[in-house]
C-alpha cells in the first residue's frame, strides 16, 4: 500500500444493541485508504474507536503506521477497562475474558491485559474464590452449588489455598441449612420430598438435606402435640 490517503471512523447505530447482556457488542469500522487506490478496513471496539481521531490518523504517512497506533489505543483502552471492572468488583479470570471479548478486544490484547492484571494482583482467582464462597455462603447456598458456580466462573477449587476445610465444616453447613428451612412454610402435601429437593435446589447433599428435613418435619409435629 502506498501513503494515506484518507482515513475514516464509522461508529455503529445507537440502536444496534445486543438482544442480551452476554451477546457480543456492535463494533465500530475504521477505512484506511492509501493514494495507490488500496484500501483497508479494521473492526474496532467502540470504545477504542472513541479515543482516536480521523484527522490524527489520517496524519500518519503509511498504513502501518495507522494500524499500530490503533492497536496501541486498543491495548491501553483494554487494560483501562479491565480495570474498572475489577475496581467495582472482583472477578475470575475466566469471567474478565469473557465479558473483554464481548467488547471485541483481540485475543492476543486480552491475554496481554490479563497478565498485566494478574502481575499487578488486581486480578487474582484464589481471592476472588475466597469473596464468593464467603459471600453465597451469606445468602445460604450449599458446598455443592458453591463448587458448580466456581467451577462455571472457570475457577478450579483445587488451586484454591485450604479448600474445603478452610471454608466449610458440617456443622456449620447443617446450620445454615436449619436457618434456610425455618424461612420456609412445610407444605401440605408430600412435605419431605419437596423440603429435601429445596434444600438440594440450594446447593446441600441429599445425605445433609434429608436429616435437617426430618429433624424440621418431627419438631413441628412434636409442637402439635
Amino acid at each position: 500500500m502506498g501513503r494515506v490517503s484518507n482515513v475514516t471512523i464509522k461508529l455503529p447505530d445507537r440502536s444496534a444493541t445486543p438482544a442480551y447482556p452476554s451477546a457480543r457488542k456492535p463494533m465500530a469500522k475504521i477505512r484506511i485508504e492509501s493514494d495507490d487506490g488500496h484500501g483497508l478496513e479494521l473492526p474496532t471496539p467502540v470504545r477504542v474507536a472513541r479515543q482516536l481521531s480521523e484527522e490524527d490518523l489520517g496524519e500518519f504517512a503509511s498504513p502501518d503506521l495507522v494500524v499500530q497506533a490503533i492497536r496501541e489505543q486498543e491495548n491501553a483502552t483494554c487494560f483501562a477497562l479491565l480495570v474498572d471492572m475489577l475496581s467495582r468488583r472482583d472477578h475470575s479470570t475466566q469471567e474478565a475474558r469473557e465479558k473483554l471479548t464481548r467488547y471485541g478486544f483481540r485475543h492476543d490484547c486480552i491475554d496481554d491485559s490479563i497478565r498485566r492484571a494478574e502481575s499487578s494482583r488486581y486480578l487474582d482467582d484464589s481471592r476472588f474464590a475466597s469473596y464468593f464462597i464467603e459471600e453465597r455462603k451469606r445468602r445460604g447456598w450449599g458446598r455443592i452449588r458453591i463448587e458448580q458456580e466456581l467451577k462455571r466462573r472457570g475457577v478450579d477449587t483445587s488451586t484454591i489455598d485450604g479448600y474445603p476445610d478452610a471454608f466449610f465444616d458440617s456443622c456449620d453447613d447443617a446450620r445454615r441449612a436449619r436457618e434456610i428451612l425455618a424461612k420456609k412454610r412445610i407444605p401440605d402435601n408430600r412435605p419431605y420430598e419437596k423440603l429435601v429437593r429445596f434444600l438440594m435446589g440450594r446447593g446441600f447433599s441429599y445425605t445433609l438435606a434429608s436429616d435437617i428435613v426430618k429433624e424440621r418435619i418431627a419438631s413441628v409435629r412434636d409442637d402439635d402435640l
